[in-house]
């Protein structure tokens, strides 16, 4: 199903088509500008990829590695990773919504859980925002409960933004 895409890395050359699939597929509420990506780009080059179908970026997921429990606030510069980082943190995944249902949200899923495994981080992270709990529950993520320092870090979100952690799946698992 995901024959209908190419999936390669995410460059610096990419990020105003980054841009623009985050603008179609979050709206104005969610809008992260291109520093945001660059620093994810600078601590992790090789967990950022991007979804193209006839050579047009429709899809893009980028990640990092994260320690404990509480993600980096939304819109924030990284400017240096945690040490002894012990979590793959999921910063954005994101589709056109023409493309959904396609595909390549799980062919870039798949290359997150490869990069996951490769590290050998032991938990995986993110904020699911709007209606795309359900999404990341079917995947295996549960929502952390919310305390104040939560609450006050996923604020920014919107309504109804949720942490959401996942156990590492094993050598054999399918994602």
């Amino acid at each position: 199903m995901h024959d209908r895409f190419a999936f390669r890395p995410a460059h610096r050359s990419d990020l105003p088509a980054v841009l623009a699939v985050q603008r179609q597929a979050h709206g104005d509420a969610f809008q992260e500008n291109a520093e945001v990506f660059e620093s994810r780009l600078e601590f992790a080059p090789d967990a950022a990829w991007v979804a193209e179908r006839e050579g047009l970026v429709v899809g893009y997921l980028f990640a990092h590695p994260w320690k404990g429990r509480t993600p980096p606030a939304l819109n924030c510069v990284v400017e240096a990773l945690p040490a002894d980082c012990d979590t793959a943190y999921l910063h954005d995944l994101a589709v056109l919504p023409g493309e959904r249902g396609g595909g390549a949200a799980m062919g870039l899923f798949e290359r997150f859980e490869r990069w996951c495994r490769a590290k050998g981080l032991g938990r995986s992270m993110l904020v699911a925002v709007g209606a795309a709990g359900g999404f990341w529950s079917r995947l295996g993520f549960e929502r952390l409960p919310d305390d104040a320092a939560l609450a006050a870090k996923l604020s920014p979100y919107g309504a109804g933004a949720a942490c959401m952690v996942r156990a590492r799946l094993s050598e054999g698992a399918k994602s």
